[in-house]
């Protein structure tokens, strides 16, 4: 085994899972748990590139690191009690970012979903928490969050030609929808199918579920829509 396999293999048994998937039902110590990690620590590798080792320091490591990977269901426990003020569903919330400087939490789910939308949310949550101070709506950062930190995590992930051709790919499949007097890029059938075979082209095994059906569903919205479009639907949802 080379260093960087070493390494990697080092850093994944350093992800965290929180009290309650250890003490579970979760065999936290199989095989698959162990190389899903990894997997995890890859994608972040890639993503995070030379600011890689600071930022796992810094957000991943330490008796209480900043980012926890829990359950599904200590989603929807975590999401019904509304602890950052707005109502979720436990359903489809993948990440949250809890509290406030310097005792933020970042909870992320990592069961069930695929290493890469896993990491996805990893840097999502944390794109908020480099927001915290820019003094911008909840909307607003969220939209910003969405499109420039998510598009970029996919653009070093996967490359900037693999973006440029499956953005231009979706655009070709999504339909315009008015909402609340603006018109959209909506996602169809067609665009969510699209990116999982894009995502696969780009050496990605992302399996087909209900909960990864809904996230490509939303990144597709992301990659046809401009960033006010984007808080503008999210300022329609909360009137609504």
């Amino acid at each position: 085994m080379n260093r960087f396999a070493i390494l990697s293999s080092i850093l994944c048994l350093s992800l965290v899972l929180s009290p309650a998937v250890q003490i579970g039902k979760s065999n936290t110590g199989s095989p698959d748990l162990a190389a899903k990690l990894c997997e995890i620590v890859d994608v972040l590798r890639i993503a995070w590139g030379q600011d890689f080792e600071s930022n796992y320091k810094k957000y991943m490591l330490g008796s209480s690191p900043t980012v926890l990977l829990i359950s599904r269901d200590e989603m929807r426990k975590i999401a019904a009690l509304r602890l950052d003020g707005r109502r979720r569903d436990g359903e489809t919330t993948h990440g949250l970012t809890l509290g406030q400087k310097p005792d933020v939490k970042i909870v992320v789910v990592y069961e069930g979903l695929a290493p890469i939308l896993v990491a996805k949310a990893i840097v999502h949550e944390i794109g908020h928490l480099e927001l915290r101070d820019k003094s911008l709506s909840r909307n607003a950062e969220e939209a910003q969050v969405r499109k420039i930190v998510e598009t970029e995590f996919f653009e070093k992930v996967l490359g900037g030609r693999w973006l440029e051709m499956t953005v231009a790919a979706l655009q070709k499949k999504v339909l315009a929808v008015e909402q609340g007097g603006r018109v959209y890029k909506g996602h169809t059938p067609e665009a969510v199918d699209l990116l999982y075979r894009r995502l696969r082209k780009g050496g990605l095994n992302i399996g087909k579920s209900p909960a990864h059906d809904q996230i490509l569903a939303t990144q597709v919205f992301i990659f046809t829509n401009s960033q006010e479009n984007l808080a503008a639907a999210l300022d329609f949802e909360d009137r609504n």
